[in-house]
């Protein structure tokens, strides 16, 4: 356990063909490999959502803290690859992670002290971080775009700017009808007619089209509280495109197209300068390859592209500084009233469920721990005592499984200690039942 917590300096008294910790911690250091435990624990376990991720090998901090779960450990030399992606070091699967809290609550239980008792108010709130680097964070945390993009110039200076970007929300249940917005100059020209949007990929049709998925370009449109500014629309309809993880690619932009000079008669390029473009002034570019990277995912949130849920502005700043508007919240203040010797203040009204007493069984015992009435008294009667202690409407007990279950310290009701007794009578700690719990 020691090891587990992170000790660098334990040593090992077995003999030496048995010692499979000779004394450090690990080639990677000092580390703890219960998540959370203290500020040099596992940090990147393997796991979808705690993650926040869209795939395992984006390398960036996670969204969540997995509190207490037990990473699958050092490697035969005794290091240790702290990473998402890393599926046999920093897994954190159902079979040694059952077998932890177990042990703990055992040992708790048997050896506790009352300077072991739980942490108050533990785990703390999640801090819900919202990940992704580059221009980002002031356009809200509930929708968001990250976005790579690269130029495709030709010699007569015309061109476009090709973009692929995914949809990412903080949303528990994001919208299923999201629209992005790229707003775009065409003072440079002063004619909007020529620019044209294509989209170059949908993945979201490509993989999931079955169900409907498909991201719909149009424009450009007119953006109508700014002169010369339009945009290129592409939305979604009943398809959850946010944290999807599906990239969408388009272009913006015009080729070969211009204009009879009436003077020298000669023909004139219209000329792409994506510069002055709202969505394009601190965009991360890139190249063409970066658009299917996988691994180390290139993309980085960028506010300058806006989201809309229904049509209204939920995510990014569009080019008037417009932002979505902040969720209302309803918080009653607490009233202070003043006397001439003392003030007081009251405390804030919330719901209460206060228990009704210990749950004493009525009915007949049969056999004690038999909670389950199948004729044996296993783990699976403390399973069922403890189901039923969680939620009684969910988990019922027939009246003489309640008396049967009321096996340690028989008369105080229903308890966690008459699972535990049922455990120890299975471990053959103790010899039969009922049993006490001092």
């Amino acid at each position: 356990m020691d090891y587990v917590l992170g000790d660098n300096d334990i040593k090992y008294k077995e003999e030496a063909e048995f010692s499979v910790l000779a004394g450090k911690n690990g080639t990677h250091g000092k580390r703890a490999f219960i998540v959370g435990y203290n500020d040099y624990a596992v940090k990147n376990p393997h796991h979808r959502a705690a993650s926040g991720l869209l795939m395992a090998e984006d390398p960036r901090e996670q969204r969540h803290i997995l509190w207490g779960a037990l990473a699958g450990g050092p490697d035969g030399s005794d290091g240790h690859n702290d990473a998402t992606n890393d599926w046999v070091e920093n897994e954190v699967t159902i079979d040694y992670n059952a077998c932890l809290p177990a042990a703990a609550a055992g040992m708790y239980a048997l050896y506790g002290t009352k300077d072991m008792a739980v942490t108050p108010n533990f785990p703390p709130d999640d801090e819900k971080r919202v990940y992704g680097g580059g221009n980002g964070s002031d356009g809200g945390s509930g929708y968001w775009v990250e976005a790579i993009a690269y130029d495709v110039l030709n010699n007569d200076g015309s061109g476009a700017t090709n973009v692929s970007f995914k949809v990412l929300s903080g949303e528990s249940s994001p919208s299923k009808n999201i629209s992005v917005r790229y707003f775009f100059n065409v003072s440079e020209n002063n004619k909007p007619d020529i620019y044209e949007v294509k989209e170059l990929y949908d993945q979201s049709s490509t993989e999931d089209g079955e169900v409907g998925a498909d991201g719909v370009i149009s424009g450009p449109h007119k953006y109508d509280k700014l002169p010369d500014t339009y945009y290129a629309e592409i939305s979604w309809e009943d398809y959850v495109i946010a944290n999807a993880g599906k990239k969408y690619q388009f272009s913006v932009g015009f080729y070969g197209k211009g204009y009879t000079d009436s003077t020298t008669n000669q023909y004139v390029f219209y000329q792409f300068d994506p510069k002055n473009d709202w969505s394009y002034d601190g965009l991360k570019m890139g190249k063409n390859t970066d658009f299917f990277a996988v691994d180390d995912p290139p993309e980085e949130r960028y506010d300058h592209i806006c989201v809309y849920a229904d049509g209204v502005l939920v995510g990014g700043i569009e080019p008037d500084g417009s932002k979505p508007e902040p969720k209302e919240t309803t918080t009653t203040a607490p009233k202070t009233t003043t006397t001439k010797n003392t003030t007081t203040t009251a405390k804030l009204t919330t719901s209460t469920t206060t228990a009704a007493g210990p749950d004493v069984p009525s009915s007949k015992v049969t056999r004690y721990g038999d909670a389950n009435l199948d004729d044996n008294v296993t783990v699976a009667d403390a399973v069922a005592i403890l189901q039923y202690i969680g939620n009684k409407d969910k988990y019922k007990l027939e009246a003489t499984g309640k008396a049967n279950a009321d096996c340690c310290d028989v008369g105080d009701g229903i308890t966690g200690n008459d699972a535990l007794a049922i455990q120890k009578l299975d471990a053959k700690v103790i010899k039969s039942l009922p049993a006490k719990s001092k």
